[in-house]
């Protein structure tokens, strides 16, 4: 069995190459096997559709490979992060009491 593939930016190309490549093959084999069976199984058809790209494969693919690279970055980041942010870390941390806080200065 042989499995003939052919791409091309014409579906009709395509289809009309690969049926004229079969037939020519039949025809150059009877010369090595005049006895031997062979025959085309399935001509070539016209895609009724693209066969590559496939939009939705890789659209499905980049959203998960996105989703999943992003949460990693943000544990990654979280992870890392070793600021301490409120009074009860520092006492937690330090053992000792808040004598008091510096305000951001924050400007509208």
């Amino acid at each position: 069995m042989l499995v003939i593939k052919y791409e091309s930016k014409d579906p009709i190309d395509a289809a009309i190459t690969l049926n004229t490549f079969a037939k020519i093959f039949i025809e150059e084999s009877k010369r090595f096997y005049p006895d031997g069976n062979v025959q085309i199984v399935d001509a070539a058809e016209t895609p009724k559709e693209p066969v590559k790209p496939k939009k939705m494969l890789n659209i499905t693919i980049a959203f998960v490979l996105g989703i999943m690279v992003s949460l990693g970055l943000v544990f990654i980041l979280e992870y890392m992060d070793t600021t301490v942010k409120t009074e009860d870390e520092i006492e937690k941390l330090l053992d000792l009491p808040v004598i008091g806080i510096i305000p951001k200065n924050i400007e509208e």
